[in-house]
């Protein structure tokens, strides 16, 4: 099963860290989000990753290249990297990675989109549903109190 990532977009909200580098690029403990993201799934079994590029792609290409992503302590990755474009919205590049994918069963996730799951259980549960897809949510804060 291959883990598809959502790395394209322009990270407006926070564009004082994104001015440089695509929001799953910003630092967390001196490692990308995207790091500690596949670090997550790496230690539930997943290691086959497609990242759909868009916004300061050239970034990520040039750490998955350089950096310790090559180089960890992690179980062998595969990585590869689609260019889905500057302006494409979600949809759009999920169907640019549908193309590249035919007939897989997939897990897709924002490359900032870190969370405390078992993998494990969340399939066990889609597949028990016998449904096409299966989203995981968390619900907010209430904004004024309880």
């Amino acid at each position: 099963m291959k883990v598809v990532i959502f790395a394209g977009g322009l990270g407006s909200r926070i564009a004082e860290e994104t001015e440089d580098k695509p929001k799953p690029m910003i630092q967390l403990n001196g490692d990308p989000i995207i790091w500690h993201l596949m670090n997550s799934f790496s230690l539930q079994g997943l290691n086959d990753f497609v990242i759909l590029t868009g916004y300061k792609s050239e970034v990520i290409d040039s750490w998955l290249q350089n950096n310790k992503i090559l180089n960890s302590d992690l179980k062998e990755m595969s990585v590869q990297t689609i260019n889905t474009g500057l302006y494409a919205q979600t949809g759009e590049r999920l169907l640019a990675a549908m193309k590249h994918l035919p007939n897989q069963s997939i897990i897709v996730t924002y490359g900032d989109g870190l969370a405390n799951i078992s993998i494990a259980k969340l399939l066990n549960f889609h597949t028990s549903h016998r449904k096409l897809a299966t989203v995981t949510a968390v619900r907010p804060p209430a904004r004024f109190g309880y």
